[in-house]
């Protein structure tokens, strides 16, 4: 088995040995890691995602919004090949006879890692006072952008 993670379109590549099916994959079980001991040590375990690639020995697994804001957000983790390691469990999909593959308990290096470089885009924006101290009004401004940004770089 082998993977690769393309944090530009947030997409998690799995290829296996063997066919399986995509509809069987439980994303809840695939944990991103850094491989670093403790206290550098940070991980993501997936919260779902669903993929669309039918039976193959490769899959496609899009990263839902909150998984992949989340790694985007963590500067120890998935930022690089150096900091991507993926680990899963026997469960986590079946090949076409409805066996469960071998876990990976040992993090497994990404064998292709392509680096987040499209700038976030300002989805929506709002403006308010805030008259709550009257002699002290002040105007807000909410900024929405289509993923996390760092608030020092806004």
């Amino acid at each position: 088995s082998s993977y690769s993670l393309n944090m530009n379109s947030g997409v998690l590549t799995l290829t296996f040995t063997e066919a399986v099916q995509a509809s069987t994959i439980n994303a809840s079980l695939i944990t991103i890691e850094n491989n670093l001991p403790p206290p550098q040590r940070a991980s993501r375990t997936l919260t779902g995602g669903r993929s669309t690639s039918g039976t193959s020995a490769i899959i496609e697994l899009p990263l839902t919004a909150a998984d992949l804001n989340a790694l985007r957000n963590n500067t120890g983790l998935a930022t690089s090949s150096v900091d991507t390691f993926l680990t899963f469990l026997d469960t986590m999909i079946t090949d076409t006879d409805g066996n469960s593959i071998a876990a990976k308990k040992t993090p497994l290096a990404a064998s292709l890692f392509t680096a987040d470089v499209t700038s976030p885009a300002l989805v929506s924006y709002t403006v308010s006072l805030d008259t709550s101290v009257p002699s002290q009004a002040a105007l807000i401004l909410s900024l929405t952008f289509n993923e996390v940004v760092k608030c020092e770089h806004v």
